[in-house]
């Protein structure tokens, strides 16, 4: 093989390269298929709890076990979540490395990460919309409401 300037032969371009694996976009991937797997785990239980308002903080207060479950799966997910789309946009900007990984793997965290922070949001605001009367909360139980005449 000749290495001449002009012999095209000679010449290896960027294209003729090997692509090399992209550990650090599998390893997001993976994360980022756990934490939908916890995510579909958590809905379960979620699934599982009363439907009626006063059975379920009658459970929920009473069953400390079932609170400290969902709360660890919770920050479990949210903390893989990030880790995930860390390591998978990082394996986007790695050179000469394959990208497919790298895209799922940002395409899961991001639709997890952005569906968990919605959630998020529409419970904030939700808590903090305002009542008939137009006060931000709801008045405490045996509370007088000032009404206008």
């Amino acid at each position: 093989m000749s290495t001449a300037p002009g012999d095209p032969e000679g010449t290896v371009g960027p294209e003729d390269r090997p692509v090399k694996p992209n550990t650090v976009a599998f390893i997001g991937f993976i994360l980022a298929c756990l934490s939908a797997v916890l995510l579909v785990l958590l809905l379960w239980f979620v699934g599982q709890l009363p439907d009626d308002i006063e059975s379920f903080q009658q459970r929920f207060n009473e069953d400390t076990l079932a609170q400290l479950r969902l709360l660890i799966l919770g920050c479990s997910i949210a903390v893989l979540t990030l880790v995930a789309f860390v390591l998978s946009v990082a394996g986007l900007f790695m050179p000469q490395r394959s990208r497919l990984l790298a895209g799922i793997g940002t395409i899961m965290s991001f639709l997890i990460l952005s569906g968990v922070f919605g959630v998020l949001l529409t419970g904030a605001l939700m808590n903090s919309a305002p009542t008939v009367d137009g006060s931000a909360t709801e008045p405490a139980e045996g509370e007088i409401l000032n009404e206008a005449p």
